[in-house]
């Protein structure tokens, strides 16, 4: 009964926490942005009235929330106010390439970021753990588009001069319209599979580097603390071999704060990779932010907005579902 109790209230605070989200981004949104905006130089002003009508500015903002909420539960996002495209197209075709581009940049941050911090944690104040200090650094301190550009210019320019090649390793272009590794009929080939890890390595590289420094810091001093707890002092009393104190006890306790770091950082990256997917030229949420920010696209932006606040939310609506059943104490809280 404490763990059902435990995930009722989650659920129940999260949805409302959800509502409270969209309403703040929509009355923030509809405030701030325009669509009506760029007829304001228009030798027809009843053009402006009457746009104004059809996308009911001209009420109240609660009712306008209301009716957008209202079709938004039936699956109905509207149109976007500058192509009068449905915006779920939109979102869901940006939405893909982007989860393409943030998939394989978790799993392998998810992979070298916990290991990393695992060697830094049990090879502490060694040369090996300052140097993994030293990266985890400079990977959270610079910003992306540097390491974007350090990519570029050795894999396209550099290696190329090196080894005499005549074409670059990687390409600039990130798979913009997201193949997902499959030829022009649909099908998986080798060659396919060859051009896809060379249109997305790179991207996937600016994407990963600041994540596994950001995640070794983190599962450095979460497993520094539990090194330091008393039950792997008494895990070592009792004879337990190094490995097993080092993954069976401390590892599995080191890995609670990370579930919620990972899940957070996973929920927020839905927003797109704004920078990352500006320089090399992918069509995923971030392109799809600036484009319609530049527009005036209110429509889409207010649901860009809150697909990406769902986002963070339900990641770390999972986390919490997930902790009960890791670490049986919050169970029993």
């Amino acid at each position: 009964m404490g763990t059902l109790r435990y995930i009722v209230k989650r659920l129940a605070i999260s949805i409302v926490l959800l509502f409270i989200t969209s309403f703040l981004v929509y009355a923030g949104i509809r405030s701030t942005v325009d669509p009506t905006a760029r007829l304001s130089q228009s030798r027809n002003p009843q053009a402006r009235i009457d746009l104004k009508e059809k996308l009911h500015l001209d009420e109240p903002l609660v009712t306008q929330y209301k009716r957008w909420v209202g079709n938004a539960i039936q699956g109905d996002l509207g149109v976007s106010d500058t192509d009068q495209e449905a915006v779920s197209a939109k979102l869901k075709r940006s939405l893909l390439i982007t989860i393409e581009l943030l998939l394989w940049g978790v799993i392998i941050a998810g992979l070298l970021g916990i290991s990393l911090g695992i060697i830094a944690a049990i090879r502490r104040n060694t040369p090996i753990d300052y140097g993994i200090q030293t990266y985890s650094s400079l990977g959270i301190a610079q910003p992306p588009f540097l390491f974007a550009f350090v990519l570029i210019a050795f894999f396209t320019v550099l290696i190329p001069q090196w080894f005499g090649l005549n074409n670059p390793i990687f390409y600039i272009i990130g798979n913009p319209d997201g193949h997902f590794g499959q030829n022009a009929q649909g099908v998986w080939t080798s060659s396919s599979i060859v051009e896809y890890i060379r249109h997305l390595a790179m991207p996937v590289g600016t994407l990963s580097i600041q994540l596994i420094a950001t995640w070794s810091r983190y599962q450095r001093a979460s497993m520094i603390e539990s090194l330091q707890s008393d039950f792997i002092r008494t895990a070592k009393a009792k004879g337990a071999s190094r490995f097993r104190v080092n993954f069976h006890h401390a590892f599995r306790n080191s890995e609670l704060p990370m579930v919620n770091v990972i899940a957070l950082d996973v929920g927020a990256l839905f927003g797109g990779l704004i920078i990352t997917e500006k320089i090399f030229n992918i069509n995923g949420m971030g392109a799809l932010f600036l484009q319609s920010l530049n527009r005036g696209d209110a429509t889409t932006l207010v649901s860009w907005t809150m697909l990406t606040a769902t986002a963070i939310i339900i990641f770390n609506l999972i986390a919490d579902l997930i902790l009960p059943f890791v670490d049986p104490r919050i169970r029993t809280q």
